[in-house]
């Protein structure tokens, strides 16, 4: 299997991790969670070993699930758990606080949700702009020194502004996509810390099962005018598209497997995270592992992809 430290770290995890969002049902259409706990297990018999949730996913279910199917698992004390704080849901919908009073009550939850006595990678989600990073930084410190976490990261957020963070900082998460490359260059010169991308399939789109003429329920954030999927895109996707078929045709691999090998390949050390739905979609994404594209199959990516949108 595939492995690679996050960060300065003592974590070794497989370079694709698990995401766990779906688990928690909530926000999710047409999910089987017992589909979803058998390619848990599945993922642990491959060898992937990094599970990333969020406290929000579900309000607490995906933890919960996850530390079941793990404690019933032979392979499940192995597992390097990863989960986040900072969005927490209200009267009037979901919302961001990275008040100390939150961060400590909410390590407190997800501690008892995952059975877990420390915490392997504990993330800050989204940040609420109201505290400064190196307060939160240092609340994370002071939870290390307590043993409740052994490393800390943040998401979605420059990686310009971690630059001066402290040693227990092992990770940053960003979306990106070979489409999705407006943050590369920041994420490429970052070497303090390991990069986690997620939305690497571009919400399906770089599988090759949509096109221009795709229709999505009204429900379905890909119906929106300003979404990926609008018709004044699919000028600048279908010549990727294009490509990235040819090259996954090449490499004999699905178009999703390349796409995530391009960010495994271009990006050292990164790790991608999957929501895995299935066996199948197991199965799929665990064949982005263990091979490589060529140096001219990536430049041939790099190149097609640079027009941004």
């Amino acid at each position: 299997m595939e492995t690679s430290l996050i960060g300065c770290s003592d974590l070794c995890v497989s370079r694709l991790g698990f995401g766990c969002w779906q688990l928690g049902g909530h926000g999710w259409q047409n999910t089987d969670q017992k589909a979803i706990v058998d390619a848990i297990e599945g993922a642990l018999e491959l060898g992937i070993n990094f599970f990333d949730t969020a406290d929000i996913y579900g309000f607490g279910q995906s933890e919960e699930l996850l530390a079941q199917t793990l404690a019933l698992h032979p392979l499940g004390k192995e597992a390097i758990v990863a989960t986040k704080f900072g969005v927490r849901n209200g009267e009037n919908g979901s919302y961001y606080d990275n008040s100390k009073g939150w961060i400590m009550e909410a390590v407190e939850g997800s501690l008892y949700r995952l059975r877990r006595e420390t915490i392997d990678l504990y993330q800050m989600h989204w940040h609420d702009a109201k505290r400064s990073l190196d307060d939160i930084f240092a609340d994370l410190e002071k939870l290390r020194e307590q043993g409740k976490i052994r490393w800390y990261g943040v998401s979605n957020i420059p990686p310009s502004a971690i630059n001066n963070a402290p040693d227990g900082l092992a990770s940053f998460t960003l979306k990106y996509s070979l489409v999705q490359r407006d943050a590369e260059a920041e994420i490429l010169a970052t070497n303090k810390s390991s990069f986690i991308a997620w939305g690497s399939l571009t919400q399906g789109l770089l599988s090759g099962k949509y096109n221009r003429n795709s229709k999505f329920a009204d429900d379905d954030i890909r119906s929106r005018a300003t979404s990926l999927f609008a018709e004044k895109n699919w000028d600048y996707y279908e010549p990727v598209l294009t490509k990235l078929q040819e090259i996954a045709e090449n490499n004999n691999k699905t178009m999703s497997q390349v796409a995530l090998r391009f960010v495994l390949d271009y990006v050292p050390n990164s790790i991608v995270l999957a929501g895995i739905k299935n066996m199948h979609q197991l199965s799929e994404n665990a064949g982005a592992l263990d091979w490589h594209l060529s140096a001219n199959g990536v430049a041939q990516l790099v190149k097609i992809s640079e027009q941004k949108i």
